[in-house]
């Protein structure tokens, strides 16, 4: 998926399959995004910006977890002593 000025779209059927850039080390990005969001020259196209979030859904995702704790807290995301319960 590309993010454009007018929306989301998906990459050209003749793209596929997509492959992944070649890199030394995937880093941590300090933020919500994966890894792939660092690598700017793979991620900007002349259409926008490629979609690196390669899970789907929230699989894997530590968030599910911590929602999965508090699932019924409407001011956040998991209660600090519920987070801290082992």
């Amino acid at each position: 998926m590309i993010h454009t000025a007018n929306g989301i779209k998906a990459i050209d059927e003749s793209e596929l399959p997509l492959k992944l850039p070649e890199v030394e080390h995937y880093e941590p990005t300090g933020t919500e995004e994966g890894p792939l969001a660092n690598i700017t020259d793979w991620v900007n196209t002349p259409e926008g910006k490629r979609e690196t979030n390669t899970m789907p859904q929230r699989a894997g995702s530590s968030r599910y977890w911590l929602r999965y704790m508090d699932p019924k807290n409407s001011k956040n995301l998991v209660d600090p002593v519920k987070e801290k319960y082992r």
